[in-house]
């Protein structure tokens, strides 16, 4: 079994510790975009497809992600998920 993000639950604004809680350090979070692919972000830059904004753009936002290279599957990300988002599944 392996840990899966949901990432409608996902809320990374909330406080989220479970950075800190991977003992192998598996999770992290990463700046994306938060328009549609095609769109125009919420700064005006015309992404078609790739966003070249940088990480101090008002259009970015944090995600959470796992490094399955790294993780164990031991199952603390998903036993300390605050909002219930992440779920361990084969």
């Amino acid at each position: 079994m392996k840990p899966f993000i949901i990432e409608s639950k996902c809320d990374v604004n909330s406080g989220c510790k479970l950075v800190t809680i991977c003992p192998v350090e598996a999770i992290s979070y990463v700046k994306v975009c938060k328009s549609t692919v095609g769109t125009v972000c919420d700064c005006g830059c015309d992404c078609k497809g790739d966003c070249h904004c940088d990480e101090s753009c008002s259009c970015m936002r944090s995600k959470l992600v796992i490094d399955y290279d790294k993780c164990i599957a031991c199952g603390a990300c998903a036993e300390n998920c605050c909002t219930g988002a992440i779920e361990m599944k084969e």
